[in-house]
């Protein structure tokens, strides 16, 4: 695959706080539950990222306490990544995300505040080389699919110093993951590839 662009993303910490109390002692309808908001804060993060185009995140950490088993929680925190092609998007996505998750805090009483900890803009692969590339996969009879990354890669360093362009190879399963695999057929391809790619580059380019 031909990359378009690396993802901007923004990081969040979200803290919830209610009251604690014995869960034998409160009334249902009476309680400041922090782990029951958190979790459809949780459940609706998921949802906007499903419905947005080009958008995907985790909420990848959450903490409890006092995170006993009949004890109504008091503070629930967890975090949100997301990640978008365009700011556009990344700006539409976060305005969704923060008012689905106030209106959440205020339906069910608790408190709730939102601290921003990174926020990293998007890296554009250049055009002339992306087409380029493009050619060339196809000059070797692959069709050339066009993607963007929602993970960073050295490409958001490089940026700065130069022009950039990026090819994927398919992988088993989760790349990131244990389990991951690529072919050495898919590697020999795309070795051939690179090296055609450099090979054609014009001079100018390269001064």
């Amino acid at each position: 695959g031909v990359v378009s662009g690396i993802a901007s993303n923004e990081q969040y910490t979200v803290t919830v706080k209610g009251e604690t109390g014995h869960a034998g002692a409160i009334p249902m309808t009476r309680r400041q539950d922090t782990l029951l908001a958190a979790s459809h804060m949780i459940h609706s993060v998921d949802d906007i990222l499903k419905s947005t185009p080009n958008t995907v995140g985790v909420v990848g950490s959450i903490e409890n306490h006092p995170n006993i088993i009949n004890v109504i929680p008091e503070k629930t925190v967890f975090t949100i990544d997301f990640r978008a092609e365009k700011d556009d998007v990344r700006t539409i996505t976060r305005e969704r995300i923060l008012e689905s998750l106030t209106s959440i805090a205020e339906r069910l009483n608790v408190d709730m505040e939102i601290t921003c900890t990174a926020k990293r803009e998007p890296a554009s692969c250049d055009n002339a080389l992306t087409d380029m590339l493009r050619s060339t996969i196809a000059s070797n009879d692959i069709t050339p699919h066009t993607m963007f990354s929602g993970a960073g890669h050295e490409g958001l360093a490089m940026q700065d110093l130069t022009d950039v362009a990026m090819l994927f190879v398919r992988c088993e399963e989760n790349s990131a993951g244990l389990e991951s695999a690529v072919s050495i057929d898919d590697i020999e391809k795309a070795v051939e590839i690179i090296a055609t790619f450099l090979n054609n580059l014009d001079a100018d380019r390269l001064d």
